[in-house]
Order: C-alpha cells, then sequence, then structure tokens
C-alpha cells in the first residue's frame, strides 16, 4: 500500500502540468487546487480499499470532469418530446410570459416579502398567498411551505407525534427523490398503523384499527401509478365521516396540487383541493411545481 500511495503525484506537481495550468486559466487556482485535493483524496481511498495507483492521465481526466461538475453550468434548455406535458423531470410546470414579466422587478429587486408596509414592523410571508388559497381553495387557511414533503412532515408531527396515523397500504407510496411515505412517518415521531390489502381496503379495516392512541387518519393520492383489476377504495366522504365519527383528524396528501376542478381538460378523475375540503378533508396538503404553473 506504501508503495502505491508513493505513486501519487503531490498537488504542487499537477498545479504546474501544462494542461492544468490552462484549466487554471479558465477556472482559477483556488478551484483546480480544490479539485485536484478532492481527486487526490478518492485516489487514496480506493488504494486504502486495494486498488492500484491511478496512472497520470486518467487522474487528469478525473480532475478536468471534477472541474466541469463544478464549473460549468448544469442546467440547459431541452426540448420536451416525452409525450408527458408537465414531466417533473424536465423543470416542472412552466411559468407564462406574464407572470415571468410580473415576477421579474420583484425577484430582482428587494420587496415586502416579510415586511408591513402600514406599520413599519416585520410581516409573516404568507400574508401575500394566504387570502388567495383560502378564496380559491374555499379553505379556512392555508400555509405555505418549502415543498409537500415539508408539509406532510410538519402535519404529523404536529398533529400525531408519540400517536398513531392510519393508512392503507395501498397508498404506501414513494415519490421522485426517494419520498416515501414510511419513512416520513417514522422521521416525525409518529406510529404508522397499516390497514387493508395493497389492492383492497374496507372502511371496516380502517374502524377497526382505530385505538385510544389514534391521533389521525392519513390518505395518499396515488397521482403517478394506479392498481387495476381486483381492487376496492374507500370513499373519500366515508372515510371523513369516519374520522369525524371518532373525532379524529383526517389529512389528505394530494400531491400533484390541483387546486379545483378546471373547465374544458380532462381531469375529471384527478382530486382537486376545493372538492377534497368539501368533502371533509381537515387538512389537504399539495405541491405548488406539479400542476400548478402560470398563463
Amino acid at each position: 500500500m506504501k508503495e502505491e500511495m508513493k505513486k501519487i503525484p503531490g498537488v504542487d506537481i499537477l498545479l504546474n502540468n501544462e494542461d492544468i495550468k490552462v484549466m487554471i486559466g479558465i477556472y482559477g487556482t483556488e478551484l483546480v487546487t480544490f479539485s485536484i485535493r478532492n481527486v487526490l483524496d478518492k485516489i487514496r481511498a480506493n488504494i486504502i480499499a486495494g486498488e492500484k495507483a491511478t496512472e497520470l492521465d486518467k487522474i487528469l481526466l478525473q480532475i478536468k470532469k471534477t472541474l466541469r461538475s463544478i464549473g460549468d453550468k448544469s442546467l440547459i434548455e431541452v426540448i420536451n418530446g416525452t409525450g408527458i406535458i408537465l414531466h417533473t423531470n424536465l423543470g416542472r410546470s412552466l411559468l407564462g410570459e406574464h407572470v415571468l414579466n410580473e415576477l421579474k422587478p420583484i425577484i430582482s429587486n428587494y420587496s415586502n416579502l416579510e415586511f408591513d408596509l402600514r406599520t413599519g414592523r416585520r410581516g409573516q410571508r404568507n400574508s401575500h398567498i394566504s387570502e388567495l388559497m383560502k378564496f380559491t381553495c374555499q379553505a379556512e387557511d392555508a400555509v405555505v411551505v418549502n415543498n409537500n414533503a415539508a408539509a406532510v412532515m410538519l402535519i404529523l408531527k404536529t398533529f400525531a407525534e408519540g400517536k398513531e396515523v392510519i393508512i392503507s397500504r395501498g397508498e404506501l407510496i414513494e415519490i421522485g427523490g426517494s419520498f416515501r411515505i414510511p419513512e416520513i412517518m417514522e422521521a416525525s415521531g409518529c406510529k404508522m398503523v397499516e390497514v387493508g390489502a395493497t389492492n383492497r381496503t374496507k372502511l371496516s379495516d380502517y374502524e377497526n384499527a382505530i385505538t385510544k392512541d389514534t391521533a389521525l387518519i392519513f390518505k395518499a393520492h396515488k397521482s403517478n401509478y394506479y392498481i387495476d383489476g381486483f381492487t376496492e377504495e374507500v370513499e373519500l366522504s366515508d372515510l371523513t365521516d369516519l374520522a369525524k365519527k371518532h373525532d379524529l383528524l383526517f389529512v389528505y396528501d394530494l400531491g400533484s396540487g390541483l387546486l379545483r376542478k378546471p373547465e374544458g381538460l380532462p381531469l375529471e378523475n384527478e382530486p382537486d383541493v376545493r372538492s377534497s375540503l368539501k368533502a371533509g378533508c381537515d387538512i389537504v396538503s399539495f405541491s405548488g411545481d406539479k400542476l400548478l404553473g402560470g398563463p
């Protein structure tokens, strides 16, 4: 191992390499030095793991690759030819020109984000959106957080920490970014109680699982897949009635974020926030960058 370690070139030697000097002219000495150290650390770790020392030409390639990953612009405009109009891996839903024009003077200058111009004191950032959301969704109140995963975590942490949360086995979903309902529940400190089967869950499954330690019933919308065939799912109104009967909260994770049914679009099977609240849901969480875009 010692002999292999001796084969690793020093940082100063690499900085004087002609290829690296070209990189210094592009990226600067500080970033190049950082990249060199980064690559050499990985080579040392590989040698400790039993590998041979990396040859100089391969070291140079790794340094250049590291520099490009840090110093070059990685986000570029692409053409969406997937057939999926709202593709969450291609930048989420698009903002229209009108919205961008409205945003530009605000995000390029100071704003009253958390400042009450009337009183001259600190304000609340939710005040800019809460009344609009209350009107649009016909909700009692609204709070905006970083993303829907954060919303679910905050809901469970606030209302169910140390208590039981009932959810159908058919709704233990995972979405992009390794967001898994079971892991979120564990992290929030609540006890997940699975009911029913993957393909069939009945109202009695929920009711039989209710105990004195139950805090809420949780429903998750399967927005990016569906189960077909021999299936059964409890109607939303029946679940909300059950929650009220036992004085429990009912929480619906809608995911996609359809605020209300739009006219002229084939979204009749997509649940929306307004209808869910009207059906008796106590709390509805959803994303603000999936279906929500700009005109």
